[in-house]
């Protein structure tokens, strides 16, 4: 299994050129793109006509695998349904519904492709109820690695590449984000690729800020690359 979050987006080219600029490899054809990046993968496509743009938490698994995803699942409270023959929708408590694709039919390319100094992808699921989404991350395989003690941040890693962070908000939601253990040669490479970037402080660490594809002339939008964190401060590591 391999994290792979999808974005939907009028703006495929405007991401391609942004996770170029940060080291990720993108195969574009027919308006979408497989991204391939340090760790983990994201798909960017056009929404359809009744669709909303936006991210959506995913994942690319082994077909043999679902039915017992599909058994593990509901002790979870979560129930997973079929899309189509390579496609299924995970459906959570909260409402959140995460997409779980064949990865025999999907292109995700040559891993050997991939940069390794590339970010890793860390697509962030707001909740109110992080237990509770931690609960389906697990279920669906992936392995706590990093909680905060206060209980409102647990990340965890799929077993084929990638991670996946719950983070506790009252506004239930998804977003792109990613992580990299040295943001001052991140900054270095996107600067030289003409992208403005920002490098923040925050009380957990470190985090680049690069305007956001969908609407890079709005200051309070932003895609974030997080600094691998060191201190663990506030925080277990599993």
């Amino acid at each position: 299994m391999i994290a792979r979050p999808v974005e939907v987006t009028h703006h495929v080219d405007a991401w391609c050129t942004l996770l170029r600029a940060l080291g990720a490899t993108a195969l574009l054809a027919d308006g979408r793109a497989e991204v391939l990046l340090g760790s983990g993968r994201v798909a960017l496509r056009p929404p359809s006509a009744s669709e909303e743009c936006g991210t959506r938490l995913g994942f690319a698994v082994a077909a043999s695998d679902v039915t017992d995803l599909a058994a593990a699942l509901p002790a979870a409270g979560a129930r997973l349904t079929a899309v189509d023959a390579t496609t299924w929708r995970v459906t959570a408590a909260d409402g959140t519904a995460l997409t779980l694709t064949d990865a025999a039919a999907t292109p995700i390319g040559d891993a050997g492709a991939a940069r390794t100094d590339a970010p890793v992808v860390e697509p962030l699921w707001y909740t109110p109820d992080v237990p509770a989404a931690v609960g389906v991350l697990t279920a669906l395989g992936l392995r706590r690695r990093i909680a905060s003690t206060s209980g409102g941040w647990v990340d965890l890693e799929a077993p084929g590449g990638g991670l996946t962070a719950a983070h506790r908000d009252a506004v239930v939601r998804a977003e792109l984000a990613f992580e990299h253990p040295d943001l001052d040669a991140l900054l270095t490479r996107v600067t030289a690729a003409g992208v403005e970037a920002a490098l923040v402080d925050e009380a957990y660490g470190r985090s680049l800020r690069l305007p956001h594809p969908d609407s890079p002339a709005d200051p309070t939008r932003a895609v974030f690359v997080n600094e691998a964190q060191r201190d663990l401060y506030g925080f277990t590591r599993a």
